[in-house]
C-alpha cells in the first residue's frame, strides 16, 4: 500500500454538490462492489452449516456433537462476519487507493455515508435471518435425535419452539426485531468510526494499523459503559405473572447483599452502548464532510 498520505479540510459543501448521485444509486454501488465478498461469506457460512448438520445426523456421539457446534457455530458466525467484510470494504473504499473516486462524488461526505450505514444495515439484518434460517438445519438434526419413537424431527421441533415463544407477545417480538436492528446499526456504527478517525490526521499515517487502534480502544470504551450501564439501569427483561415483562434488575443490590444475580436478560448494559454509537455515527458523518485523507 502506498504509505503517501493528503489530507485537506473540505469546506462546506456548496448547493451544487447535492446534485448528484441519489442515495438509491449509491445503494447500488454498494451492492455491486461488496457482492462478491459478501457472497463468499454466505457460501461458505450455508456450506459449514449443512455439513454440520450432516454430520450431527451420524450415530458417533462424538461426532454428532462436533457436527452441531460446526452447524451452528456456522450460523452464528455469519452476521458478524459480514459486518467486518464490510468494515474492510468501507475503509479500502473510502480511505484506500479507490478512495480518491468516492470523495470526489458531488455529494456531502455525510450522505455517503448514510448510504454506506443504511447498506450495511440491511445487510446485517439479512444476514441475520438467513443465519436463523441456517441455524434450523442443525436444529433439525437434534431434534432428530430427541424425538420420541414415532414424532418427526419437524413437529418435535415446532412443539418446543412454540412452548418458548407462548408467553411473548407479538409487542416483545417487535421490541426484540427492533433491539436486533439497533445493535447491528451500533456495531456497524462503532466499525466505521474506526475506520474514518482512524485514516485522520497521523493515525491516518500508521495505515491500517490507525482504524485497528481506534476500534480496540472504543471496544475498551463500550466495555466499561456497559458495566457501568448493568448497574446504572437496574432493569431487565424476565418472567413476571406468567408472561414475558420488564422487571427490576439490582445486581449491584445483589452483589452487595452477596444473593444471586436477578433472573432475567438486563438491558442496562444497551444503553450506554446505543447513546455512545450515536455519538460515533455524527462523529463519523462530520469526518466526511470537514476531514479527507486518502492512501
Amino acid at each position: 500500500m502506498n504509505t503517501a498520505t493528503a489530507a485537506n479540510t473540505a469546506t462546506p459543501a456548496s448547493p451544487e454538490r447535492h446534485s448528484g448521485p441519489t442515495i438509491r444509486t449509491l445503494l447500488r454501488h454498494e451492492v455491486a462492489r461488496t457482492r462478491g465478498p459478501l457472497g463468499v461469506v454466505v457460501l461458505g457460512t450455508s456450506l459449514f452449516a449443512v455439513v454440520g448438520a450432516l454430520i450431527a445426523t451420524t450415530p458417533i456421539y462424538v461426532l454428532a456433537n462436533l457436527g452441531l457446534i460446526l452447524g451452528f457455530g456456522a450460523a452464528g458466525a455469519l452476521p458478524p462476519i459480514a459486518l467486518i467484510v464490510l468494515a474492510i470494504d468501507y475503509w479500502l473504499s473510502a480511505y484506500g487507493r479507490t478512495g480518491y473516486l468516492t470523495q470526489s462524488l458531488p455529494l456531502r461526505g455525510s450522505r455517503i455515508y448514510a448510504a454506506r450505514l443504511l447498506y450495511g444495515s440491511l445487510v446485517g439484518v439479512a444476514a441475520t435471518v438467513w443465519a436463523l434460517a441456517l441455524a434450523l438445519l442443525p436444529a433439525l438434526a437434534a431434534a432428530r435425535e430427541a424425538a420420541d419413537p414415532g414424532q418427526g424431527a419437524v413437529a418435535f421441533l415446532v412443539k418446543n419452539v412454540r412452548e418458548v415463544i407462548a408467553p411473548v407477545g407479538a409487542l416483545w417480538w417487535l421490541f426484540f426485531a427492533a433491539l436486533g436492528v439497533a445493535l447491528i446499526v451500533s456495531y456497524l456504527a462503532q466499525y466505521y468510526f474506526a475506520a474514518s478517525i482512524g485514516s485522520e490526521g497521523r493515525l491516518g499515517a500508521m495505515g491500517p494499523a490507525g482504524p485497528v487502534l481506534v476500534w480496540f480502544c472504543v471496544y475498551l470504551l463500550m466495555q466499561v459503559l456497559a458495566g457501568v450501564g448493568l448497574f446504572a439501569v437496574p432493569v431487565g427483561v424476565g418472567m413476571s405473572g406468567g408472561s414475558l415483562g420488564f422487571v427490576p434488575m439490582d445486581l449491584w443490590g445483589a452483589l452487595v447483599a452477596n444473593q444471586p444475580p436477578p433472573q432475567g436478560f438486563p438491558l442496562g448494559f444497551l444503553v450506554p452502548m446505543l447513546l455512545v454509537s450515536a455519538l460515533l455515527a455524527w462523529r463519523t458523518a462530520y469526518s466526511w464532510d470537514r476531514k479527507v485523507s486518502l492512501r
